[in-house]
């Protein structure tokens, strides 16, 4: 038997650091629609959700999407994700989620599909989203890749991972059960930089529309 997987993006309507971004236009659309257009061409998804207390977020999603209005009380600032992802979880079961934001508009389809991919065929137990970089780097007044006293080429440095928020894909063993959208073999799945690119300041909003184009 398959295993069940569902794709979902969580949204709240304000956001104390850019207020209404995710309505904010964007390529012609609003900022959020973006990403469900992604998000719904990954094969494999038995459904799509909007995750949302507004209703006005049903407005402009594709045809595919399901609204699922969800508690108010998941939007205050004190929120903490965990808390979003198995509130999400209790609602909807699944074997596997996969978890999206809207603040990624540019996350591509493929790049997703990589990640579900790696989780599905047994080789990772999770996936998620990172930007490479390979330069030197410190960590609490100490070196994380490097020997001070033994500088190699930057381009010979062992290079770190960020996080970029843009996806993850977890079971719901990690999410329920472990508290956690990561597991202990995951697939890190390297981004552009422009899918890099995570809305939550007006900067980023800035760099976002210089890169409309790609939006098509």
């Amino acid at each position: 038997m398959s295993a069940r997987v569902v794709g979902f993006v969580p949204m709240k309507a304000d956001n104390a650091r850019l207020p209404r971004k995710h309505f904010l236009p964007l390529a012609g659309a609003p900022l959020y629609t973006h990403v469900f257009r992604a998000l719904c061409a990954v094969q494999g998804l038995e459904a799509v959700y909007a995750w949302a207390s507004d209703p006005t977020f049903a407005e402009a999603l594709p045809a595919e999407v399901t609204f699922l209005a969800r508690d108010a009380r998941f939007d205050g600032d004190q929120v903490l994700g965990l808390e979003l992802f198995q509130g999400f979880a209790a609602e909807i079961e699944a074997d596997y989620y996969l978890l999206a934001h809207a603040t990624a508009p540019f996350l591509k389809t493929e790049t997703m599909q990589r990640g579900l991919d790696g989780v599905l065929s047994g080789a990772h137990d999770s996936a998620f989203s990172a930007e490479k970089v390979q330069t030197y780097c410190w960590y609490r007044q100490k070196p994380v890749n490097y020997d001070p006293a033994d500088m190699v080429r930057t381009q010979d440095l062992e290079p770190v991972y960020i996080e970029t928020s843009g996806f993850y894909v977890y079971s719901r063993r990690e999410i329920m059960e472990r508290g956690r959208r990561i597991g202990d073999n995951p697939l890190i799945v390297e981004i552009s930089d422009a899918e890099a690119i995570d809305i939550d300041w007006p900067a980023d909003y800035d760099t976002a529309k210089r890169f409309e184009d790609l939006l098509g």
